[in-house]
């Protein structure tokens, strides 16, 4: 397994949000979620879905809203800003503990963990999941 990484971030407790105000905070991201068609990745659900996640990532975004019902509770973990505190977190790259990921995006999966005693754990993928694991080594700001 690849060992984690370290690097910072500022954490946005969004709290219990509407599926509407869910939908403005993914404007701009690529989300993941289940339903019972199986996996998917796009915009954002019109509509909460039957599973019990949405995870939606960018370069600099990273989101994780947990499904209650029609409300959604929403953290956001973002690179820089004023909003939010700052958190330590653990990248790591390609999680073998993720075997569903890897058969549904490719073996590009990020695993973000924030190092708090609360920990929340964000993902990403792709180009949004190598910027994260780059700034973690120290090659990016």
């Amino acid at each position: 397994m690849t060992e984690p990484l370290s690097t910072s971030g500022r954490i946005i407790a969004h709290g219990r949000v509407t599926w509407t105000q869910l939908l403005l905070l993914t404007d701009g991201l690529t989300c993941a979620w289940a339903d019972h068609q199986g996996w998917h990745a796009g915009a954002c659900p019109d509509s909460a879905t039957a599973y019990t996640h949405v995870w939606g990532w960018s370069r600099d975004r990273l989101l994780r809203a947990r499904i209650d019902e029609t409300d959604v509770v929403v953290a956001e973990l973002v690179v820089d800003g004023t909003a939010g505190q700052d958190v330590p977190v653990r990248v790591i790259p390609r999680p073998e503990a993720e075997p569903w990921a890897a058969s549904i995006f490719g073996e590009d999966l990020v695993v973000v963990r924030t190092e708090t005693n609360s920990p929340i754990g964000f993902v990403a993928f792709g180009h949004a999941g190598d910027t994260w694991t780059l700034r973690a080594v120290g090659k990016m700001p």
